[in-house]
């Protein structure tokens, strides 16, 4: 899985370096640079980093008060500090950084510490994908929501919206985030749902009505629910395929 890497540092030169060591690495990928602490955070929101590399002085503002506000953001992030300053360690330490490099940076460093890091992640994305199958059944869908798992009735989706790269999950009384394609999510689903268009799986059980919205896009919608999902006509035939053995298994 490609790390994302976002940097911080209000140098030119040390964003430059950085990125010309991270550009060596397979599957780490510098997603945002930034020199400011608003910029910093406006990034990170954008691109949701899994590591940020922070200097400790901003021209507005600091960094250790910039780790805790994107650990506010977003508590999985892994922060490192990259300072000339040596005298903020058990600060940086306190937040729980994952490492603090003083300048001048030490090429190799940073390179052993991202490898490690990222062994670290890869290795807990493969047990977390595995608990995931293993909590999987046909009456409980198991989903990972950043490092927790949630395990959802199927029953009470109405409908799976793929957004960007994340899935949103649509039940009765709430939405659910989750990250990974569409189609692994339907391959775990059962018989009731279908998949309705490229962004969309739909349960059938929950549809209540489909409007023609164009010549190529109907519109389902679910009871008194304000939200919507589609339809594309060339899955109408597939759709009606599926109708009769659904109310045979009603029967």
């Amino acid at each position: 899985m490609t790390l994302k890497v976002l940097l911080a540092d209000d140098e030119a030169g040390v964003l430059a370096l950085l990125e010309s060591i991270l550009r060596e690495l397979p599957d780490v990928l510098v997603v945002a640079k930034a020199q400011t602490v608003q910029e910093t955070v406006r990034k990170a929101m954008k691109n949701e980093p899994d590591v940020a590399f922070l200097d400790i002085q901003f021209p507005d503002g600091s960094g250790i008060e910039l780790a805790t506000e994107l650990r506010a953001i977003d508590p999985d992030l892994d922060v490192i500090f990259v300072t000339a300053h040596s005298d903020f360690t058990l600060e940086a330490f306190q937040l729980y950084s994952y490492d603090y490099i003083l300048k001048p940076i030490d090429e190799n460093r940073v390179i052993q510490t991202v490898k490690r890091l990222k062994k670290e992640r890869d290795a807990f994305i493969d047990q977390s994908s595995l608990l995931v199958e293993k909590l999987n059944t046909p009456r409980r869908l198991a989903i990972k929501q950043g490092q927790d798992i949630l395990l959802i009735d199927p029953a009470k989706i109405m409908f799976l919206e793929r957004v960007d790269n994340k899935v949103l999950i649509h039940c009765t009384d709430c939405s659910y985030e989750t990250a990974g394609p569409l189609h692994e999510l339907e391959a775990r689903l059962g018989q009731g749902f279908f998949r309705s268009h490229r962004s969309y799986i739909i349960n059938l059980e929950h549809v209540e009505k489909i409007v023609s919205l164009n010549d190529n896009t109907y519109q389902i919608l679910f009871g008194k629910k304000s939200k919507e999902a589609f339809l594309s006509r060339r899955r109408v035939a597939d759709l009606l395929e599926r109708l009769p053995s659904l109310e045979k298994k009603e029967k």
